[in-house]
């Protein structure tokens, strides 16, 4: 049964059109980034074409001009994934779902990251388990909410989880 939080199959085309909208907009920034990173070098992109040599400091920034592109090149293609991903769980039925513990993504959390695969909770602990190599810890009102929404989700599956 689907609780307060679920998306309604009339919500659903409104959440498609935005993650298409979304990819059509992200696929032009990424080509126009990665032609303007690796389509000219210094002289044609100052448009300065003479042969004259470019100083080295020129070809420093340059270099770092270009890296920084394609760093954000490469952060825009993982969102383009997600959108993917999301785009196939509306045809799926399962947009919506948290794919790590199957509760319903809240709609406040669908409406500011339309690409989200996972509710509040899971996704702190994902981006804790990135950040485990730093030495922090989990707060423990984060874990004891995350325990929560998993026994939620279960007890919403008709399973009772001992522990």
């Amino acid at each position: 049964m689907r609780g307060e939080g679920a998306v309604k199959k009339a919500e659903m085309k409104v959440y498609k059109e935005l993650l298409l909208a979304m990819r059509a907009r992200l696929r032009g920034q990424v080509n126009h980034m990665a032609d303007a990173a690796l389509g000219k070098n210094g002289a044609e992109a100052t448009g300065d074409l003479s042969k004259m040599p470019i100083h080295m400091a020129d070809l420093g920034t340059e270099n770092f001009e270009q890296e920084f592109t394609l760093g954000l090149v490469e952060n825009e293609e993982e969102t383009l994934r997600k959108i993917e991903a999301s785009l196939e769980r509306i045809e799926d039925g399962t947009y919506g779902d948290c794919e790590e513990c199957g509760a319903k993504i809240p709609k406040a959390r669908l409406e500011a990251v339309p690409y989200a695969a996972l509710c509040v909770h899971c996704a702190c602990i994902v981006r804790h388990n990135r950040k485990k190599a730093t030495g922090r810890s989990l707060p423990l009102a984060l874990l004891t909410a995350w325990i929560q929404a998993k026994l939620t989700a279960l007890a919403q599956r008709g399973i009772t989880a001992r522990y």
